[in-house]
């Protein structure tokens, strides 16, 4: 078995922690990513590390992902390399996780980052973009993960499956 860090992304209300909370109640080691900082680079390669080096998989509810789209979205300079990605990224897999309706439900939760249908959908394209590029360049895993239609056994098998 492949063993490697799973990074659940996606937009405001997707459905990220409800999925992380699922799988942490039936076992898997789950945490919550670093505030992105300078030295987010270094958090990461750590925690790649140690997930190799403990020989156990760790699922974290958003990552450097994040700080790239957003970045993007808001045009301040990221903590982050593309570089720095893309080397973290060959030990990782991705679950996007989308609804059609995640906009209204990060709306419904009180959830403020995101105020605009235009923004919501913007990040969600931005994420789509970037992990079909990373997936193309980088062969990263990655599947999209409707947490009101599909099944935890969808996740739980892409997790367990070998990488390459």
């Amino acid at each position: 078995e492949d063993i490697m860090i799973i990074l659940i992304e996606g937009a405001d209300g997707s459905g990220k922690s409800t999925l992380l909370n699922r799988l942490s109640e039936i076992g898997f080691k789950t945490m919550t990513a670093p505030i992105p900082n300078r030295n987010m680079y270094e958090k990461w390669n750590k925690l790649v590390y140690n997930s190799i080096y403990y020989g156990e998989n760790y699922i974290f509810d958003r990552s450097f992902i994040s700080e790239i789209i957003y970045r993007v979205i808001d045009g301040r300079n990221s903590y982050i390399s593309l570089g720095q990605v893309c080397e973290l990224l060959k030990f990782s897999k991705i679950i996007l996780c989308e609804t059609p309706t995640q906009f209204e439900d990060s709306i419904a939760r009180g959830e403020t980052n995101i105020t605009t249908i235009e923004n919501a959908e913007l990040i969600r394209h931005k994420y789509r973009d970037f992990i079909k590029m990373v997936n193309k360049l980088e062969k990263v895993p990655y599947i999209v993960y409707n947490w009101k239609v599909d099944s935890i056994s969808k996740a739980i098998h892409f997790i367990n499956n070998k990488r390459r």
